[in-house]
């Protein structure tokens, strides 16, 4: 017997779903992880993926597990949706999925201008996907008077700003991807714009 066809909210949406952008980000050595976690979110509010309110940031999940000898594992999952203007516009949505995942992280210590601070040494992974979702809400599929003319009115009427947002959509998981990366190429340790943050800590 076939087994049954389970509908649900991800098939429906993968039917408009299209990934312009996938990447990973692969580091293995000492890094601070709370400047990771930082900046990352930096990043996403300054770009209007998210709003400095706490409980509305889209963190879907974060999993700790502990291990003295071999050092902790951390997954941490972040699911963003940004509408295009109008506001509240139920046609196009960018969709970016960060997935983080620490191995083996410990607590180091190393110093920075003469003074020793807490770090944390490890593998860090980032898995991103930047997806461009057309009419979300099922709009078109909703009405009389679209219902069976959505592909020709796509097609007549979407590809242009179709093709607009996928570039814009690129341009932004890019501009993601290199912030991460530039933080990442630490100038053995730290570069200037960290070494300041590490001055300000409090305590």
């Amino acid at each position: 017997m076939a087994p049954p066809t389970i509908r649900n909210r991800w098939q429906v949406l993968g039917q408009k779903r299209t990934e312009v952008h996938r990447f990973r980000i692969d580091y293995k050595d000492v890094f601070d992880m709370q400047y990771v976690y930082y900046i990352a979110r930096e990043w996403f509010i300054e770009n209007d993926y998210a709003t400095r309110i706490d409980n509305e940031f889209p963190e879907k999940s974060m999993i700790v597990r502990n291990n003295p000898e071999v050092g902790s594992e951390i997954w941490v999952m972040w699911r963003f949706e940004k509408t295009m203007p109008p506001k509240n516009n139920p046609m196009w949505r960018f969709d970016f999925h960060v997935d983080i995942h620490i191995l083996g992280m410990k607590d180091v210590e190393i110093v920075v201008d003469g003074k020793k601070v807490q770090a944390q040494k490890g593998q860090l992974e980032f898995d991103c996907r930047a997806n461009l979702l057309f009419d979300f809400e099922n709009s078109w599929a909703k009405s009389p008077f679209f219902k069976g003319q959505s592909e020709f009115l796509y097609n007549k009427f979407y590809q242009k700003t179709f093709s607009k947002y996928k570039r814009l959509l690129t341009e932004e998981a890019t501009k993601f991807q290199d912030a991460m990366k530039e933080y990442l190429k630490l100038d053995k340790y730290l570069p200037e714009t960290e070494a300041e943050f590490w001055n300000q800590k409090p305590g």
